[in-house]
């Protein structure tokens, strides 16, 4: 397997771990509020994430937070749904 294979494995494995990790976390109800953030998501994560359920990125406004005793920042991001019935 060339590089390229090895780069589309490594990040296909990340995308299946933060689908699954933000998935799970939604059904608990997290990511609905600033008080219970979905957490361990990167940004690019984050956007699949969102993408997975027909939401395209509107505005994004990044603070500084500390979270269960660590340092971390809040994303506030808009979205907009972008499928039509």
């Amino acid at each position: 397997m060339g590089m390229d294979g090895i780069l589309v494995n490594a990040l296909k494995k990340r995308f299946d771990v933060d689908i699954q990790s933000g998935c799970k976390q939604i059904v608990e109800g997290r990511g609905f509020s600033a008080n219970n953030p979905l957490v361990d998501l990167d940004v690019y994560g984050f956007y699949d994430l969102m993408r997975l359920f027909h939401f395209s990125k509107g505005a994004r406004k990044s603070n500084a937070l500390t979270h269960n005793g660590e340092d971390g920042i809040l994303d506030q991001i808009t979205f907009e749904h972008f499928m039509e019935a």
